[in-house]
């Protein structure tokens, strides 16, 4: 067993919560269950177990929760937040970095069924996504396509400048107008300002 620290503020938070690493790393090299407990005592204190998905869901059938959909719960918790009093631009962040790795592993499953391998123990193979604007077939206008499976961005003539330079746009814009334009449009900023 290990414990997780890489929550704790200066590694010595008082009112923290403790992570348990339970079992040995197995399948694919990954640990598959993790208690949270409010005391350093394995099984003592338990509040909740985390239990991730042993092997691949074709071989060994579902056991256990995927990472997006511990991604997905996530990231409907923050967008609770932020449509609350207590939104902020810390979990603003938080929640477009978490929308982020939603995408990539989207895309990552995407490859894996053109591929034929989702489901599977065996290894796909890198295919980069496209960033080529392209026009839309249903009305014409141009959008800049990151892959099939990620969002496209609205590029037209009202928006292109906001867009083109994204550092100006955003330190321009306030806390709240920069995070609204990200939930809008699903703009990625190219750097933390």
């Amino acid at each position: 067993m290990r414990e997780l620290r890489e929550h704790l503020l200066n590694n010595k938070d008082v009112d923290v919560l403790f992570i348990h690493v339970i079992d040995e790393p197995a399948f694919g090299g990954m640990n598959h269950v993790y208690e949270i407990a409010s005391s350093n005592s394995v099984f003592a204190d338990t509040i909740d177990m985390v239990r991730f998905q042993y092997g691949p869901v074709k071989e060994q059938g579902v056991n256990g929760i995927s990472d997006v959909a511990l991604l997905a719960v996530l990231i409907d918790r923050l967008r609770s937040f932020q449509a609350s009093p207590f939104a902020c631009e810390e979990n603003g962040q938080t929640l477009m970095h978490l929308e982020e790795a939603m995408n990539w592993q989207n895309f990552r499953r995407q490859n894996r069924i053109d591929q034929g391998v989702q489901g599977t123990s065996k290894v796909h193979e890198w295919i980069p996504p496209t960033d080529e604007p392209t026009e839309n077939e249903l009305d014409g206008s141009k959008t800049l396509e990151l892959s099939d499976q990620m969002r496209t961005i609205p590029i037209d003539d009202g928006m292109r400048k906001e867009f083109k330079d994204p550092e100006s746009a955003m330190k321009e814009a306030g806390a709240e107008e920069t995070a609204q334009i990200l939930r809008d449009t699903g703009v990625k900023p190219i750097k933390d300002f």
